[in-house]
């Protein structure tokens, strides 16, 4: 959607006005909340670029006064901040968890008799494909490398925080197919990045029923946020 928009703007400026342009904004936020920030910075480009051809244009004026979307990198941020605020939307999420939704999700997995498992189910599905394509969309092996291996950092700020829940998620959206076979950008990654999330991947094996996650959420001290996965079934 976002290279449609790019090409549109490019052939037909002209015949935007600051309704349309505002429009284009609303979507482009979206791709923000998304974790669209590579596709959604050449829009950007793509806009600046247009308005520079396009001074003389009668809505030129218009179009100026439109407010500058912040298309700030995962980067930007700390590794330890990142985890907090996915471990704060985790904790809100699994604290609304009722033991009678637990029940009933037991014998029928039906959304409407336990939405909030429903949700957290969802939520580890968003946080699982935001891993993914916060790598994938960045522009050079390069920024992808330097992506998987903040993604990395985060998930050892989740381990510390017993985020069960969030780090299989992550785990889970930078094994995808899409990711693996990624192997140029794989050789800038650094040795002990890989090592680490190998042993993140060893900790939520499925192997002997989770046998492993097991253990570390037995001996881990509150608080914690498990994956539900595991006890649902």
């Amino acid at each position: 959607l976002m290279q449609v928009l790019a090409i549109c703007l490019q052939f037909y400026w002209d015949a935007v006005d600051s309704d349309s342009l505002r429009s284009i904004y609303e979507i482009m936020a979206t791709g923000l909340r998304m974790g669209l920030c590579g596709p959604v910075s050449r829009v950007r480009a793509r806009i600046a670029v247009c308005r520079t051809a396009y001074s003389t244009h009668p809505n030129h004026g218009k179009l100026t006064d439109l407010p500058v979307l912040s298309t700030r990198s995962l980067l930007d941020f700390s590794p330890a901040d990142i985890a907090q605020q996915i471990a704060l939307m985790q904790q809100k999420c699994f604290r609304e968890i009722k033991h009678s939704e637990m029940l009933a999700w037991r014998r029928k997995q039906d959304k409407l008799a336990s939405p909030t498992i429903a949700a957290a189910t969802e939520l580890f599905n968003r946080l699982s494909a935001w891993c993914s394509t916060q790598i994938v969309t960045q522009e050079s092996r390069v920024e992808r490398a330097r992506m998987f291996t903040r993604l990395v950092e985060v998930m050892e700020v989740l381990r510390k925080h017993n985020d069960f829940a969030s780090l299989f998620a992550l785990v889970s959206g930078a094994d995808m197919s899409a990711i693996r076979r990624l192997t140029r950008t794989m050789e800038l990654v650094k040795g002990s990045t890989l090592d680490q999330l190998r042993r993140f991947s060893q900790l939520m094996n499925t192997e002997r029923s989770y046998k492993a996650y097991r253990e570390a959420l037995v001996s881990s001290s509150p608080p914690v946020v498990p994956f539900l996965g595991v006890h649902l079934t």
